[in-house]
């Protein structure tokens, strides 16, 4: 068994397979405490005419997981994971919306059937505020590079049109 020459750093005997597994253990806390450091991200929500959107989560997806952020009545929001506002990881991430609805009043006197040609009676029903290409991680053309600049991503929507 190799001994290494003292050090006055190190007042006790290592051996080589003691100083290999300290090696090994020094260069595997170095490597992975870098990779799990979230960045905050924060951005706005707004319609085409400056408008901002109130209601509504938006969803950054990607490989590593989701992240979520409430949208406020100002259309702001922030990015959290396991709680509000504690960022993301860096990597590439679809973005999308959910929730982006708002309630409709339902007329008094109910047109709506069934599929067995029946009246059915409404109590209420919601309106999609956005367009549908921004509601699912298939459709979204929205994607966001983290770290973005400015720790921001501003968004902007379309409307919902009836089809």
């Amino acid at each position: 068994m190799q001994t290494l020459p003292k050090s006055p750093l190190i007042p006790f005997d290592i051996t080589m397979k003691h100083h290999t597994i300290l090696t090994i253990g020094l260069l595997c806390s170095l490597a992975f405490s870098g990779c799990s450091k979230n960045v905050s991200l924060q951005g706005k929500v707004t319609f085409e005419d400056g408008s901002p959107l109130t209601v509504g989560t938006v969803n950054f997806t990607s490989e590593s997981g989701l992240s979520r952020g409430i949208i406020q009545p100002d259309g702001t929001y922030q990015i959290g994971t396991l709680k509000s506002g504690d960022g993301l990881l860096p990597g590439t991430y679809k973005v999308y919306i959910t929730g982006a609805v708002e309630a409709a009043a339902a007329a008094a006197t109910s047109t709506q059937t069934d599929s067995m040609g029946n009246p059915v009676e409404s109590i209420g029903s919601v309106r999609q505020l956005i367009d549908l290409q921004f509601v699912t991680a298939e459709a979204t053309p929205l994607v966001c590079e983290v770290p973005a600049p400015g720790n921001r991503f501003d968004i902007t929507v379309t409307p919902f049109a009836a089809r």
